[in-house]
């Protein structure tokens, strides 16, 4: 209610609250999955977001390899349709989409998709030829976490980050987004996780975002410091 939330490149912010609060739904509303009742959600044109959710995906008889891949469907439909347009004979109109096309692509690094697809795969150990239907809950997790990072998102979602995650992978994961240039913003309740990795918490409690710079031990400090002052004022 009246909530007002900025996230800057670079910030690592930790969105805590009691089960029921809303947060899952506040990262639905940032990804527009969900539509807000009212206000606005603000965005730079053209911004990458990816969102790791909080339950397995729904996989079918697809490939490790095809849901990472799905990943780049949004990149990999400019790509067709910049080959589609260069085998035509093109207007004037038609030159500059074509142009426009191509410095999109070439800004977010699209002319070789199966082999950004492929390093992820290779970098994460990840079994390029199964089905993800016979891997169990971790590896599920773990292949979808590709997914949300293989199209170089600019702002990166994660709701419990580490459910079914086996401990190398999850210091592989604090270690991959401490480099992260997007903005972060994660829900966890791995303590060391988010003791490790925010920069700021904002804190949903009772239908209000409140903004704590600082890490983890900083927020508790400042909270006990309020909520001090209000048993004062009550008294």
């Amino acid at each position: 209610r009246d909530a007002s939330l900025v996230l800057e490149p670079g910030e690592r912010v930790c969105l805590i609250g009691r089960n029921g609060a809303g947060k899952t739904t506040l990262l639905r509303l940032i990804a527009g999955d969900e539509k807000p009742d009212a206000g606005q959600i603000k965005h730079k044109a053209d911004l990458r977001i990816s969102q790791l959710a909080q339950t397995l995906p729904d996989v079918g008889a697809a490939t490790v390899r095809d849901h990472v891949a799905a990943g780049l469907r949004p990149l990999q439909v400019l790509v067709d349709e910049y080959h589609r347009l260069t085998a035509e004979s093109l207007d004037a109109a038609g030159l500059r989409k074509l142009e426009k096309l191509h410095h999109r692509i070439d800004a977010e690094s699209g002319w070789d998709l199966k082999k950004r697809v492929e390093s992820l795969m290779l970098e994460m150990g990840l079994p390029a030829d199964r089905k993800m239907e016979v891997l169990s809950g971790g590896w599920r997790h773990r292949v979808d976490l590709a997914r949300a990072l293989v199209s170089r998102p600019e702002v990166l979602l994660l709701d419990e980050p580490t459910n079914h995650l086996d401990l190398d992978t999850i210091e592989w994961l604090e270690e991959r987004m401490r480099g992260f240039s997007g903005g972060l913003l994660f829900v966890t309740h791995d303590r060391t996780l988010l003791e490790r990795l925010a920069t700021r918490i904002v804190e949903l409690d009772r239908a209000t975002l409140t903004s704590w710079p600082g890490d983890y031990k900083n927020f508790l400090r400042r909270k006990e410091a309020v909520l001090e002052a209000e048993e004062r004022t009550e008294a």
